[in-house]
């Protein structure tokens, strides 16, 4: 990978961001504006990526190499989970604890994810991205629930939040790959357009939505910002060097390594509403790590991916 082009593909991504929040603050967009557009995205726009991105067919030497990744995206889930029950130990949160922990276990992959590394790997990386979503919807909407809520869940709420239309295409993605199956061209061809469309108008709900944030920045606890930096440095870098010892495929290292630096999940925010959590502290978190992003993921990448 050239470092040069990672940071103009992330330069691009930050200008778009920032037309998004400037074209909140004029009143262009709004709160309404950004739900609609966003449903319109992981309705419509990310499936269409998806599958156009698999659309010639399995795109690994074996039909059978896409279970290999879909075990590496489990096992360093279960690493995640274990270095954040760590680090929030040592740190003594208490009854936020929980929140922490699912900053750090829970990346925003399903949208964020999808948007970087289709900007720095091309389409063709993005079945990494696919699988890697299987795992993680699977734990939120079980182990996710179950750190949030402290008890157990509802499965048949689970159930429908996991088979959302971002999972489906990624099942198709997959099953798609298994079967070695190439798409007929219209279909081809439209899902391109869909996906073309992703991430532009992302960037652009993305910061819109942190201009509706009301954070101040200067009464965060500072406990937050030190965990910051360990999610989106330390955790990235933990990450790769535990992926170097369990697998050999290079770019499946590079999505997880970034994908683990990605800002915390926007279902962060959902849960601690959903479940009377510390709202302020997700909402915070999730800011942050969103805006901190564009300037980390060069850094990550220009020490452990170049």
């Amino acid at each position: 990978m050239d470092l040069k082009i990672i940071v103009e593909q992330l330069t691009v991504l930050f200008f778009l961001m920032a037309i998004g929040f400037l074209i909140n603050k004029l009143g262009i967009l709004n709160k309404e504006y950004n739900k609609c557009i966003s449903k319109l995205l992981l309705t419509i726009g990310i499936p269409g990526l998806l599958i156009s991105s698999v659309a010639n067919g399995n795109p690994f030497e074996n039909n059978y190499d896409i279970f290999n990744v879909l075990y590496v995206c489990t096992i360093i889930h279960i690493f995640v989970i274990i270095l954040a029950l760590v680090v929030t130990k040592l740190f003594r949160f208490g009854n936020t604890a929980s929140v922490y922990r699912f900053m750090y276990v829970f990346p925003n992959a399903g949208f964020i994810g999808f948007l970087v590394i289709n900007a720095i790997f091309g389409p063709e990386a993005l079945i990494y991205a696919t699988v890697f979503q299987l795992p993680s919807n699977i734990l939120c909407y079980t182990y996710g629930i179950y750190l949030m809520s402290g008890m157990g869940f509802n499965k048949n709420e689970a159930l429908k939040s996991i088979l959302n239309p971002c999972i489906v295409a990624a099942l198709i993605a997959c099953s798609l790959c298994i079967l070695d199956i190439h798409l007929p061209s219209l279909i081809i061809e439209s899902g391109s357009y869909l996906g073309s469309i992703t991430t532009p108008l992302g960037m652009v709900i993305i910061g819109s939505s942190l201009a509706s944030c009301e954070i101040d920045v200067r009464k965060i606890d500072v406990r937050l910002y030190i965990n910051i930096l360990i999610k989106m440095f330390l955790l990235p870098i933990l990450c790769y060097l535990f992926l170097s010892l369990i697998c050999n495929d290079a770019i499946l290292i590079a999505v997880l390594t970034i994908t683990f630096g990605l800002p915390a999940a926007t279902n962060t925010v959902v849960f601690a509403n959903l479940y009377n959590k510390d709202i302020e502290l997700a909402s915070e978190g999730v800011f942050i790590t969103t805006v901190m992003c564009l300037f980390s993921i060069p850094i990550i990448c220009s020490l452990l991916l170049i």
